[in-house]
C-alpha cells in the first residue's frame, strides 16, 4: 500500500473526529481505519468524493470486503454512516 499523503492523514484524522473515533458499523468498536464506501478500484476518485470516507474497525472492515463490496453493501454503509452522524448531531455537509 502507497504511503499517504498530509492531505490523505489530515482527511483522514478529519473523518475521525466527525464520527468521533467509532466504527461506523458497530459503535461499540473503535475505529482502526478510514474505508472507502465506493473503492478506490471502481474509482480513481474515491479518496476525494464527497461522503465516501468513513471510519471503521479492522473486523467490519474486512466483512465489508468479503466476498467483494456490492451495491447493497455501499448502500448499507451509506445508510449506517449517515445515522451515525444524526446520532452524533453532525450536520451531513461535514462529511
Amino acid at each position: 500500500m502507497a504511503k499517504k499523503s498530509l492531505e490523505e492523514k489530515s482527511d483522514d484524522a478529519r473523518i475521525m473526529k466527525l464520527f468521533r473515533g467509532r466504527c461506523v458499523v458497530n459503535i461499540a468498536h473503535k475505529a482502526t481505519e478510514i474505508n472507502e464506501i465506493i473503492p478506490r478500484s471502481r474509482s480513481k476518485h474515491a479518496i476525494t468524493m464527497k461522503a465516501n470516507r468513513t471510519p471503521m474497525c479492522r473486523s467490519c472492515h474486512n466483512i465489508y470486503h468479503w466476498g467483494g463490496v456490492t451495491s447493497e453493501k455501499m448502500e448499507k454503509l451509506s445508510d449506517m454512516a449517515r445515522a451515525r452522524l444524526e446520532m452524533f448531531g453532525e450536520s451531513l455537509e461535514n462529511w
